[in-house]
Order: C-alpha cells, then structure tokens, then sequence
C-alpha cells in the first residue's frame, strides 16, 4: 500500500515539475536568442552604405566620394569587429552562466551590462559612421538619396 501512494506522489510531483522545467528552460533560451540578436541598427547602415555605392552614377558622386565612402565602410566594419569578438565571448559567458547548475545572478548581471556597454559603444560607432556618410555627400545628392531609398 505505501508503495502505491510514494508512486503515486512520484508521479503527481512528475507532472508539476516537468512543466515548470520546460518553462524554466524555454525562458532561459528565448534569454539566449536575445542576447546573440543581430543589430538591425548595424545592418542598417550597411545596406545604406552598399545601396549608395550601387546608385553611384545616378547619385553622381565623384571618384574622391566613392573612395571616402568606401574608407568609412572598411574603418566602421573594422571598430565594430574589435568589439563583436569580445560581445561574442560574453554572450557565450552569459549562456553558459544561464544554463549551469548553479545560477549566479551576480555575475550573470555583471556580463549582461558588459554587453550593454559594448552594445553602446556599437551604436557610437554606427551614429559616427552616419555623420561623416552625411558628411560626405552633398545636400543634392542627399535629397536624391533621400527620394530612391524605399519606405
């Protein structure tokens, strides 16, 4: 008989905690996703980059302006490479604090504004690059751009 209720309580306890385990767990991997989200931001001003240096001729930019923008490009995707290596490496530190056995929310807190620091320090460089883009086109060749990029 008190095998009966000790599986009985086995199995009810199973099916309250297999649940919370999948929420617990399903949370902790949309955390995940977050952290490793790629920066629209970023992608942003690539393809604004790359567009502008496709409608070259229609824009009219001189060959000083097509070389300027094709420097900024490189100099923006260099900065921004020294800072993904390391908000990959904690992105990684962060995941693996998530998931082990011992949570320490501490740390785990300390990373995450690590990497919201350097998630500032990405957009810096982006709102940097923008200017001197702006910068280097003139007012014409900006209302041009302004006219063809789609809504």
């Amino acid at each position: 008989m008190k095998k009966r209720h000790i599986l009985a309580l086995m199995i009810a306890l199973l099916c309250i905690l297999v649940p919370l385990v999948n929420a617990l767990t399903q949370s902790s991997y949309d955390t995940y996703k977050k952290i490793l989200h790629h920066d629209k931001f970023e992608k942003k001003f690539f393809e604004q980059v790359d567009f502008i240096l496709d409608k070259k001729d229609i824009l009219a930019l001189s060959r000083d302006q097509v070389g300027k923008v094709k420097a900024l490009k490189e100099e923006v995707a260099g900065e921004l490479l020294e800072t993904d290596g390391s908000e990959n490496a904690l992105s990684f530190d962060v995941a693996q604090g998530l998931w082990g056995s011992d949570v320490d929310s501490g740390a785990v807190a300390e990373m995450l504004g690590q990497k919201h620091n350097i998630e500032l320090k990405k957009n810096k460089i982006l709102e940097k690059g923008y200017k001197q883009l702006k910068d280097i086109l003139t007012d014409k060749q900006e209302d041009d751009l302004k006219k063809m990029l789609p809504k």
